[in-house]
């Protein structure tokens, strides 16, 4: 019994921190303005996971651009892209089967037909926007067979209402 418990705090000891922060990738989200999340999903395991994260305010303005790259620069994240896009433009980020999603792998000019990355990713935001992309200092695995699979940065996203009054992150890493 002695050798069990020893066993059982050297897991605990050297597996957790292996696991990475606390909370997984891009927690720290969970943090900013949390008084106006209104809704999240996250699933994190020891070889990859994803998150997504709605904020929603009535006030224009409540989520600033300069702000957040502030926040997300000072948490590691390295500013990589910013683009804008109509309204309109957005109708065309859909999944196969019809429902919003947030484009990951294609460009987000094009409908991300069977990325079943994107599908992790509803889309939370219809009005005129931009999307800040962002290196986050983590990995993920480029799809291939056996060796041709190679590690690659794994970016996050922020989208952000140009009004404003909305935002959400979306990010995924590892396998």
């Amino acid at each position: 019994m002695r050798l069990n418990a020893s066993f059982l705090i050297a897991i605990c000891v050297l597996g957790v921190p292996s696991c990475g922060r606390v909370g997984g990738a891009a927690n720290f989200w969970a943090s900013y303005r949390s008084e106006h999340i209104v809704a999240k999903e996250s699933d994190q395991g020891p070889w990859g996971g994803w998150r997504w994260i709605h904020w929603k305010a009535d006030g224009a303005g409540t989520f600033e651009e300069a702000s957040i790259r502030e926040y997300a620069e000072r948490r590691g994240w390295k500013f990589e892209e910013r683009r804008e896009f109509a309204a309109h433009s957005l109708l065309d980020w859909v999944s196969a089967d019809g429902k919003p999603v947030f484009p990951t792998e294609l460009s987000m000019d094009l409908r991300p037909i069977d990325d079943q990355r994107s599908e992790r990713f509803p889309r939370q935001i219809s009005a005129d926007s931009v999307v800040l992309q962002w290196n986050s200092g983590w990995m993920r695995s480029d799809p291939g067979l056996g060796p041709d699979t190679k590690l690659v940065p794994a970016p996050g996203w922020i989208h952000l209402s140009k009004d404003g009054r909305e935002m959400a992150v979306y990010h995924m890493w590892g396998e």
